[in-house]
C-alpha cells in the first residue's frame, strides 16, 4: 500500500458519502494546510471559470510535479445544490479521465454574510450544507460588519455546518479589520477559524492575469506584497485569458462589456456558461496544453515541487480528522 492510498482512510465523511466508489482523494482543507505548514509549504486553490476545459489540464500539471492543489468555485446566492454538484462532478470527471489520484481539496466559496439577521444566516447555513453535501471539503465565508459576540452568536449555526464535520472554515475580512476579534468572538462559540484573509488581497489574487504578467520566474521569484495576507494558501485563477482567446467574437464582445462594468472575467464565464457553447474539440486541447504550461510555470516560479509529500507522510503519523471514512 504507498502512501495515497493510506490517505483514503483520513477523508472526510461528507467527500466519502459523496464519492462513493471513486478513488478520488479529497481531504479537509483543514488537514491539508497543517501538513504544509508544517513542511512550509502553501497550497494553492485555483478557481477555474470551467472546470470541464480547465480542470485537466491543471491537474495533470499537479501530478507531474507532485503539488498539492484545491479547486475552487464561487457560488452567487442564487446557486443551488445542482450547481454545487456539477462542480465536483465536473472536476472528479476531468481526474478520472487522467487517472489523478493525487490528494485533492475542493473549496466552496467565499459566501457573503452581510447581515447576521436570521434569514441571511439560514441562506448561509443552506449554501454551506449544500457545498458539503456536493462533496466540498473547505470554505470561506465573507463576513461583513464589525466583529461583536452578537454577530457570532448570530453566524454560529451556519458556521458550524464546516467545523463539525473537521472541515475548514476560512473567513474574509473586509480591509483593517482585525482577524483575532473575529477569531475570538467565534472561539467563545466553539467555532476554529481556520485561515483568515482580506477581501482586499483576495480580489488582487484573483486577477485573471496569466503566470508570466506577474513576473514570477523559478528561483528568484518575487511575489506580490498581498500574497503573505495568505501565508500558506493562495486563490489564483490565471486561466479565463486563454477561454477569452477560444469563444466567439461575439461572446467575446459581451464578456468584455461585463469587465468593463467591474466584473471579473472567471465570474461572467461561470455565471454565463453559454459564452462557451460551440468550442470545437481542437481549441479545447489548446486550452487544456496551454492551462498544463501556465500551471507548470507557476508551480516551478513558486518552488511547490513535491509540495503534496508533505501531505501523503500524514498518513504515516496517523495523523487524520476526527470524523472521517474510518468512524463510519
Amino acid at each position: 500500500m504507498n502512501q495515497t492510498d493510506m490517505l483514503y482512510p483520513l477523508r472526510p465523511t461528507n467527500a466519502v458519502r459523496c464519492l462513493g466508489a471513486n478513488p478520488a482523494c479529497l481531504l479537509s482543507g483543514r488537514m491539508v494546510q497543517d501538513a504544509l505548514a508544517k513542511a512550509n509549504s502553501r497550497l494553492v486553490v485555483f478557481e477555474p471559470a470551467s472546470a470541464p476545459l480547465l480542470a485537466r489540464g491543471i491537474l495533470r500539471a499537479a501530478q507531474n510535479m507532485d503539488v498539492m492543489i484545491g479547486l475552487a468555485f464561487r457560488p452567487r446566492p442564487d446557486f443551488r445544490a445542482v450547481h454545487f454538484r456539477g462542480f465536483v462532478r465536473d472536476v472528479l470527471a476531468a481526474a478520472d479521465e487522467i487517472g489523478f489520484r493525487h490528494p485533492l481539496v475542493l473549496s466552496a466559496g467565499p459566501f457573503y454574510l452581510t447581515k447576521t439577521d436570521k434569514n441571511s444566516v439560514e441562506l448561509l447555513r443552506r449554501q454551506l450544507s449544500e457545498a458539503v453535501d456536493a462533496g466540498f471539503t473547505d470554505a470561506a465565508v465573507a463576513l461583513a460588519g464589525t466583529p461583536s459576540a452578537a454577530a457570532a452568536r448570530a453566524a454560529a449555526p451556519a458556521l458550524r455546518i464546516l467545523t463539525e464535520r473537521d472541515l475548514m472554515l476560512e473567513l474574509v475580512l473586509p480591509p483593517k479589520v482585525q482577524a483575532k476579534n473575529w477569531q475570538a468572538f467565534l472561539a467563545d462559540e466553539g467555532i476554529e477559524v481556520g485561515l483568515c484573509s482580506s477581501s482586499e488581497a483576495a480580489g488582487e489574487l484573483s486577477r485573471p492575469t496569466p503566470p508570466a504578467s506577474w513576473g514570477l520566474r523559478p528561483k528568484d521569484a518575487q511575489l506580490p506584497e498581498a500574497f503573505d495576507l495568505r501565508v500558506s494558501r493562495l486563490t489564483l485563477d490565471p486561466f479565463s485569458d486563454l477561454l477569452m482567446q477560444v469563444i466567439s467574437e461575439e461572446s467575446l464582445a459581451e464578456v468584455e462589456k461585463f469587465c468593463a462594468k467591474g466584473l471579473r472575467t472567471t465570474d461572467v464565464l461561470g455565471i454565463k456558461p453559454r459564452y462557451l457553447a460551440g468550442i470545437d474539440d481542437e481549441a479545447k486541447q489548446w486550452v487544456e496544453t496551454n492551462a498544463y504550461s501556465d500551471a507548470l510555470d507557476l508551480f516551478d516560479a513558486l518552488a511547490l515541487s513535491g509540495s503534496a509529500a508533505a501531505v501523503r507522510q500524514m498518513a504515516e503519523g496517523g495523523a487524520g480528522a476526527s470524523e472521517t471514512a474510518g468512524n463510519l
